[in-house]
């Protein structure tokens, strides 16, 4: 089996919740040694919902692939063995929140000390930088508070807003977006030997996955998105329940929906009945059913040729001649 293209490359993981362990899961299947550091009693998901004790199932399911280390870094001496470990290591990735890795002397700044040419990537959740940085986070609130829950679109029989159910999509961004971040910060070193450090967010990737709707265009927001702001607006303002505000959003939504469908180009002007000719039975698509070919036939909209014949000729190995210069190189 394919060793992987991360093979060598040896992560040390500080990781808790979902973000960091998936992260630490996509390099594991590229390749790479991933050493997950646990505190004193194990990771929190160890014993989460477990049948067989400390070896849960969503513990497995994010930690896959990774060997691990117990170190106590609350403690001086647990500090100084990761100080030792980290010059033998070529990433660290951490997804505490801002303030703690400084905290705990597990900071980039202070492991590139040990290591300079060190790739270290911090998942945040709101980011390195602003008033909400030092705040902790998780999946739920980063999709509510991103806008992706009103972009589902979900209630609970009581009327309560339901996050997203499908997956955790705002922590799967942030450990996509991360190895996306290490793999070209390894490039980047191969090249200069220059170590670098990454910074990812949960509410980064919540964004990213709405392109159209957070991105500010004066025209076209004058036209759709700021009148149905100001309805939700409105509707809060009056102490209207979630439902009637996501029913105005909705509304919003149709209305644009239906004044961009009916500006939508018109179909190329048809042929004469006279210039149509039924297409025969080899130029029918591959796959198309009796009733499809029977609609392309007689569609106004296509017209159809019929390629002249070719005499059916073999070469003495078996196959057909080639029929034009590029098709002789290829063979």
């Amino acid at each position: 089996m394919d060793a992987g293209a991360l093979a060598g490359i040896r992560v040390l993981e500080f990781s808790q919740i979902v973000a960091g362990p998936f992260l630490g899961c996509i390099l594991s299947d590229l390749g790479a040694e991933v050493v997950k550091v646990e505190r004193p009693g194990g990771d929190f998901h160890r014993n989460w919902g477990a049948v067989v004790p400390h070896e849960g199932k969503r513990f497995q399911s994010l930690n896959r692939g990774k060997r691990s280390v117990v170190v106590d870094i609350g403690q001086p001496r647990g500090r100084e063995v990761i100080r030792q470990l980290v010059r033998g290591f070529d990433v660290v990735t951490n997804n505490f929140r801002a303030n703690i890795a400084e905290r705990l002397g597990i900071d980039y700044e202070t492991l590139r000390e040990a290591r300079p040419d060190l790739i270290y990537c911090q998942i945040s959740g709101w980011g390195m930088t602003g008033p909400m940085a030092d705040l902790g986070a998780n999946d739920p609130v980063i999709c509510a508070y991103s806008g992706l829950t009103v972009g589902d679109g979900k209630v609970s029989p009581e009327g309560v807003p339901q996050t997203v159910s499908c997956s955790v999509v705002a922590d799967h961004g942030a450990g996509y977006a991360s190895a996306v971040g290490i793999v070209s910060a390894l490039y980047h070193r191969e090249r200069t030997g220059e170590g670098q450090r990454i910074d990812a967010a949960l509410l980064q990737a919540a964004l990213a996955f709405q392109p159209t709707q957070v991105m500010r265009e004066p025209v076209e927001d004058a036209t759709f998105r700021d009148p149905m702001v100001e309805r939700i607006r409105e509707a809060r303002a009056a102490g209207r329940p979630y439902p009637a505000v996501l029913e105005a959003r909705r509304n919003s939504r149709r209305s644009e929906a239906a004044w961009r469908g009916s500006r939508a180009p018109s179909p190329p002007a048809t042929a004469s009945s006279s210039s149509v000719r039924s297409p025969p039975a080899s130029a029918t698509p591959c796959g198309a059913s009796s009733a499809s070919r029977a609609t392309a036939a007689t569609s106004p909209t296509s017209t159809w040729t019929t390629p002249p014949a070719r005499p059916s000729t073999t070469t003495a190995n078996g196959r057909s001649p080639p029929t034009s210069p590029s098709a002789a190189r290829r063979s």
